[in-house]
Formats: C-alpha cells, sequence, structure tokens
C-alpha cells in the first residue's frame, strides 16, 4: 500500500564523521601501519579511507555487522606493530585510541579493519556513531530507489587523478551486459570508451536517472501508467493519480475515518517529489519516469516501516513471545568437525538473538579450565570463559531485552562449575540475574516476568539441584573432589579419542573392532552403537531433570516401552543432550525463570502449572507432537478437567532443536512450530539457508529487538487455534495476496 509520507526518516550522519578525521591502519598479516583520513560520505551509505597516496577503500555501511573500542578492539600481536605504537611501554594509552570495524557477507565469513587515533576517545565516539547508522533501520531495508542513489554516490567518489569518474567503472558496477551499459551511455550524450572518462558536473542526478530508464526500462510500469492516465495525453494528472493510488494500492476493508484516502492536494507533494520535469510539477501533471521514481520511492515500500521499529507491548510475560535462538551458537561449520569460536556468540547477539547455546565440558587437569565443544566429535574447543566474555560484551548492543544463556552442561566436576558459576557471576555483574523478581516468585500459577521487566538481564538456563548441597561427589586420586560423570577432553586435544579412552572404550576408538570413523560419530549420527554403550547413551530429553518421584516412575514407564530401534532413533535425535550431569550447588543457584525439566505429557504439565519450567524438544519429537496432539501444543490441557485447562505454550515455555543427524548444520522450517505458539526455536545461525532467512526476516521487525508478542489468541486462555486449520481464525481477518509474475 502506498503511504502519502513515509514512517521513517533517513540516518542523520553527524557533521565530525563526513569531516574526517586522522587514524592509522594497522594490518597484523602484512605488519604495515600506514597513515589514513577515515570517513562516513555525507548520506550514511559508506565508511571509507583514503591513504596518503589518494588511494580509497570503501566499506558499504550494510556489510558492517560490529564496532569496537578499547579492550574490545582488536590487539596487534606482531612485536613491530606493538613497537610502532608503544605498546610495551607502562603508560601507554593505546586502548583509549582504538578502533576495530568488522565487517563481511555472514556471521562466519567476517574481516576485522584495524584503526588507531592519534587523540584519545576518538575511536570510541566513532564505534558507537558508526554503529548507529548500522543499525538504524531503513540502512538494510531502504527503499529501491536509496540504493539505486548509493550507486551514484560510489560512482562521484571513486574519481581518476584528474578528478574524473572512470567509464570502467561502469561496467564494474553494471558487469551483466556491457553493450546495454555502453547504449545507456550513448543516450544520455555520454563517452562509452573502456577507457574514458566523464566529468562529475556532467553526471548529476538527473541525467544518472535518464541512464537508468535507458538501461531498465519498465514496460510493466509503462502499462500501469497508460491505463490510468488522460487518453492521448503524455502524463497522469494529480487527479489521476490520486485515483490510481485509492483504488490500485490503498486496502478497501480500511475504515476511511481511520485512514482516509488520498486528496488531489496530498499528492501534489508526490508530483513535487518525483517529477522530473519542472513544467509538469507546475502543472500537476505525472511523468511516465516519473510514475517509476515514485514506486521506486519509500512510499512504496515492500515493508510495513512502522513495524521494522519497536512497537509491542513489551510487558507481557516472558512465554507470550517468540524469541530469537540459537543452537550450537559457538560452531562456524558442521556439527562434526567445524571449528568453534567465541566470536560466534558476538555475531548471533548483534544479529538480535536473545537465547544462545552453551555445549560445556570439562578441562583438562592442567588448568581445569571448562571448555565449550561438541561432545564425541572432532569440532574444536574454546575456552568457557571466552563465550562469556563475548556475550557480556555484545549481550545488549542490538537489542536491551534479557539475554538466556542455554546451558548444556557435561561438566561433572564441582570444581570447574564453580568455576563456571564465578565467572558469570563476575563478567556478567549486574546483568546477572541471580534472583526471582520479588513481583514474580517461584511458585505454581504465578505467571513468568516480562522482557521489559528482565530488561537488561541475563538468565541461565541449566540443570536445577533442588537440594540443599550438590550430589554426593567422588574423591579422585588428586584429592579433589569430582563427580561420577564422563571427563571431558582437554583444550587443543582429540575431544572424542580423549573421552572415549578416559572410559576405557579405546580399544573401540583405536580400530580393530571396526567402528571406525563412523563408530566415533554414532552417538551424534545415530548409526549403530556397541552394546556396551548402549546403556550409557540415552537418558531422555535435552535438558532433563526429574524433580519429582511420580515425573520418574512415568519416565521409567515410558523408556521401558521403548524396544532397541526407538532407543537409537532417540540417540540421533538428540546427539549429547540426553548427557547431561548433575547441576552442583553453584551453578544451580544461578537458575531461577527458566529450569529445564523432562516433559511428560500436557495433562502433567497442566497439574504442575509451572511457568518458569521449559522443556526442550527435537524438530522428529516436536513434530510428533504437533502431529498428534496439535491443539493441546497450543492450548494444553482440553482433555482434563476444566479447573486445569490452560494452555502449554500460553502457560510455559518450549524449545525446539534441530535433530543430531544435521550433521551439515542444516536448518528445519522454523513456522509450523511458531503457528504452535513454541517460543525458542532454535536454528544453527551459521547457515543461510532459507530457514534461516525466514528466521532472519522475521525478527528484524519490533526494532530487532528478538521478541516477537504472539498473537491474542495464542496468548488468551479462552481462546483456541488448531495450527493446522485451514478454514479461518479467531479474532483474525483473512486476507489474499494475489502475484502476477512476468516473464
Amino acid at each position: 500500500m502506498s503511504l502519502l509520507n513515509p514512517v521513517l526518516l533517513p540516518p542523520k550522519v553527524k557533521a565530525y564523521l563526513s569531516q574526517g578525521e586522522r587514524f592509522i591502519k594497522w594490518d597484523d598479516e602484512t605488519t604495515i601501519a600506514s597513515p589514513v583520513i577515515l570517513r562516513v560520505d555525507p548520506k550514511g551509505y559508506y565508511l571509507y579511507w583514503t591513504y596518503q597516496s589518494k588511494e580509497m577503500e570503501f566499506l558499504d555501511i550494510t556489510s558492517i555487522r560490529d564496532t569496537r573500542f578499547g579492550k574490545f578492539a582488536k590487539l596487534p600481536k606482531s612485536q613491530k606493530l606493538r613497537d610502532v605504537f608503544n605498546m610495551d611501554f607502562p603508560d601507554n594509552n593505546f586502548l583509549l585510541k582504538t578502533l576495530t570495524v568488522v565487517s563481511g557477507p555472514d556471521m562466519v565469513d567476517l574481516t576485522f579493519h584495524n584503526f588507531v587515533s592519534y587523540k584519545e576517545n576518538v575511536g570510541k565516539n566513532w564505534a558507537e556513531d558508526v554503529l548507529a547508522l548500522v543499525k538504524h533501520p531503513l540502512t538494510a531495508n531502504a527503499s529501491r530507489l536509496t540504493f539505486l542513489d548509493k550507486i551514484l554516490v560510489k560512482l562521484k567518489m571513486q574519481l581518476n587523478p584528474e578528478g574524473k569518474i572512470p567509464v570502467k567503472n561502469f561496467f564494474q558496477i553494471f558487469p551483466a551486459d556491457r553493450k546495454r551499459v555502453e547504449a545507456a551511455l550513448s543516450t544520455c550524450h555520454l563517452p562509452k570508451g573502456k577507457n574514458d572518462a566523464i566529468n562529475p558536473e556532467d553526471f548529476p542526478e538527473s541525467v544518472y536517472k535518464s541512464f537508468l530508464m535507458s538501461l531498465c526500462p519498465r514496460p510493466e510500469i509503462d502499462e500501469i501508467f497508460t491505463s490510468y492516465h488522460a487518453k492521448a495525453k503524455p502524463y497522469m494528472t494529480k487527479e489521476h493519480l490520486t485515483k490510481f493510488i485509492n483504488q490500485k494500492q490503498r486496502d478497501s476493508r480500511l475504515n476511511s475515518l481511520l485512514f482516509p484516502p488520498a486528496r488531489p492536494d496530498q499528492v501534489q507533494g508526490l508530483i513535487d517529489k518525483y517529477e522530473p520535469s519542472g513544467i509538469n510539477i507546475q502543472r500537476g501533471q505525472l511523468s511516465p519516469e516519473g510514475m517509476v521514481w515514485f514506486l521506486c520511492g519509500p512510499e512504496n515500500s515492500v515493508l510495513a516501516q512502522d513495524k521494522l521499529l519497536l512497537h509491542h507491548d513489551m510487558t507481557q510475560p516472558l512465554n507470550h513471545y517468540f524469541i530469537n535462538s540459537s543452537h550450537n551458537t559457538y560452531l562456524t561449520g558442521g556439527q562434526f568437525s567445524g571449528l568453534s569460536s567465541a566470536e560466534m556468540y558476538r555475531q548471533v547477539l548483534l544479529a538480535g538473538c536473545r537465547c544462545v547455546e552453551l555445549d560445556c565440558w570439562k578441562g583438562k587437569p592442567t588448568d581445569e579450565e571448562p571448555i565449550i565443544t561438541h561432545g564425541f566429535t572432532m569440532t574444536t574447543d574454546i575456552y568457557f570463559k571466552e563465550a562469556i566474555e563475548a556475550i557480556a560484551e555484545s549481550a545488549f548492543k542490538t537489542s536491551p531485552y534479557p539475554v538466556i544463556l542455554s546451558f548444556e552442561n557435561h561438566v561433572d566436576s564441582p570444581r570447574q562449575q564453580a568455576k563456571m558459576a564465578e565467572y558469570c557471576r563476575t563478567i556478567f555483574g549486574d546483568m546477572l540475574l541471580t534472583e526471582p523478581l520479588e513481583k514474580f516468585p517461584l511458585n505454581p500459577g504465578v505467571p513468568l516476568p516480562s522482557p521489559e521487566d528482565l530488561r537488561g538481564k541475563i538468565l541461565i538456563k541449566n540443570k536445577k539441584n533442588q537440594f540443599s548441597g550438590p550430589a554426593a561427589p567422588s574423591k579422585e586420586p588428586d584429592g579433589d573432589a569430582e563427580g561420577s560423570g564422563p571427563p571431558s577432553a582437554p583444550v587443543g586435544e582429540d575431544t572424542g579419542k580423549w573421552a572415549w579412552e578416559e572410559r576405557g572404550w579405546g580399544s573401540i576408538w583405536n580400530g580393530r573392532e571396526g567402528l571406525g570413523l563412523e563408530g566415533r560419530a554414532s552417538l551424534v549420527c545415530g548409526l549403530p552403537l556397541p552394546p556396551v554403550l548402549r546403556e550409557a547413551v540415552w537418558t531422555g530429553e535435552e535438558g532433563a531433570e526429574l524433580e519429582d518421584e511420580e515425573v520418574e516412575e512415568e519416565e521409567e514407564e515410558e523408556s521401558g516401552n521403548l524396544d532397541e530401534e526407538e532407543m537409537k532413533k532417540m540417540q540421533s535425535d538428540e546427539g549429547t543432550a540426553g548427557l547431561e550431569v548433575t547441576a552442583y550447588k553453584e551453578m544451580s543457584s544461578l537458575v531461577n525463570y527458566i529450569q529445564p525439566t523432562k516433559f511428560i505429557s500436557f495433562e502433567f504439565s497442566a497439574q504442575k502449572n509451572r511457568s518458569y519450567v521449559i522443556s526442550s524438544f527435537t524438530e522428529l519429537k516436536a513434530y510428533d507432537l504437533l502431529s498428534k496432539a496439535s491443539v493441546q501444543f497450543v492450548d494444553a490441557g482440553g482433555l482434563v478437567a476444566p479447573i486445569l485447562c490452560g494452555s502449554y505454550n500460553k502457560r510455559q515455555m518450549s524449545r525446539i532443536y534441530p535433530k543430531g543427524t544435521r550433521m551439515d548444520s542444516s536448518n528445519y522450517m522454523p513456522q509450523m512450530f511458531w503457528n504452535a505458539g513454541c517460543q525458542m526455536v532454535a536454528l544453527n545461525f551459521q547457515t543461510m539457508d532459507l530457514p534461516m532467512q525466514q528466521n532472519m526476516a522475521l525478527f528484524e521487525f519490533n526494532g530487532q529487538s528478538g521478541y516477537l508478542l504472539k498473537h491474542e489468541f495464542m496468548r488468551r486462555p479462552d481462546k483456541q487455534f488448531n495450527p493446522f486449520s485451514v478454514d479461518r481464525i479467531d479474532v483474525v481477518v483473512a486476507t489474499t495476496l494475489s502475484i502476477t509474475a512476468r516473464p
């Protein structure tokens, strides 16, 4: 629908950014430090720097993923650069001058551009103001006209030594059809030879638009134009344009009092803005070219611009929102042999994710530093502390609303769990929520606090021990108290081999019993397991903690009915999620509103009525529940007594995660689980496939807050919704979108 006035205005570039600042750009690989002038163009399209040789390098603002200063910026590792910046002197102020700009096409393929200013705190100002341009909602969601204007700005900045625009730059920017580019330049009476150049004064915006009209004709728009303009006249009057806007582009169902139709005097403003002919403007007429630019403008954005801003009610209980969630956040590639990186935590949080996952394992005895890795695989390790530092740095750069840390905890050492808890307390500081809010005690029937109540807070999802102290540990030979679970691989070593040998399974690993590489991957790939391992592998759903005897009895009955094939299938689906160990006192004390538990049944959950309890499901388990009990998943309790009736996803939260056999880190389609009201539909952010693109597009709205308020029928206990219904949805008026594809 066309809007007479755009909702959002373009970002404003501060004067000092356009004027530029002197920096030294350094590179660790080449050990070169070069003086540059750093600038942002007045329209905020590019960050660029000019060397003393007048050579220029550009960064499209849309490609920038982060800016960092101070201790968070990159520091030189080469001694040559450290000497240049006097970094080893005790009184150096290097950290007050640093600036790092991170760019890349995705969250994995990143480039770090490092600068040092001549004056203190300059880097801080640049980092904050450049990031504000990056995060402006119109930077990535601008109109077609804006993106065409970006090309013109770049052409006029990339001048040759004579101050002219090289024609070869046109061929580089429009590479598809060189002959069409040459013809369009000729139409505008401009030189077209590869070695020619164009004077910038001969290429104003009006000539550029004529060049584009010749390069990319739009006959379909001409067809629309001729159907509404005065017959035999090469223009459309403001009355004709008003009719086109009201009849073709306005939603006929809108209330005319709340959303009044366009008036001719209002439409005149559009003609003033888009019509290239001054005479036509005076006469209130729009030419075919003016119609093209009007349809390319922000008034005709494909997005509802007001929805890009924060506009949802953020005071509803936490479980009333869809929450942008990540699976195995630390991985940059595949699930079996991919690299792990703390940088991924920064990138997913910067992208608006609000729930990240940490697979924690025990570190080697020499330093006893807990690590994060994908257990029983060949993936690399990172230190737990590095991940926590990365999260603390980036948690609230994009969104101020709560971040949930989903722990898959395999650290069976009380000492190392205590170290993990201490890192969380000291590094997060006041950001960490360690106690329930006074208004929202952890009692049955009490709703969860809202994102606004938890603004700026980090919540821990980890097993919670309901007893006063840790489970009885066993004494190891060195005198340290350790749990009875399996030890973890040391950092930098072969995780899978070390773990299996420590368990006495080295002969299986090393090969003569025939498992080989597939056998090593059996825990996560779902391949057949040796009998000695079967009992040790499967213990239940991710995050399973059984707090009541009644739950334990139901689980025993449930697992007792599974045959061997079903057990293998669950191994395959869950990966290592069911192998979590006891939560000792220090880690347990950090858990409050996000307490994982084994899912038993919808009726059982309704009886317990605990909003702070969350269950996790593999995509297959969730789909099975959805296909067999779709209404119960959204509106659980429909089969029990009315007093117990309520909604599972309306009352508490659920988390969905990819099945263990997705070794390539591919993703499942999230829409079906959103339709069921599942809050945390966790995806592999390192893979920008169609499901991930859908996730990114959805959470672009509401100010990239990472929280989207679910529809009323998914929140109200008196409303019922079947996600497979094709008829009608209560309180929702259906509409039909028709798209005509042209060859």
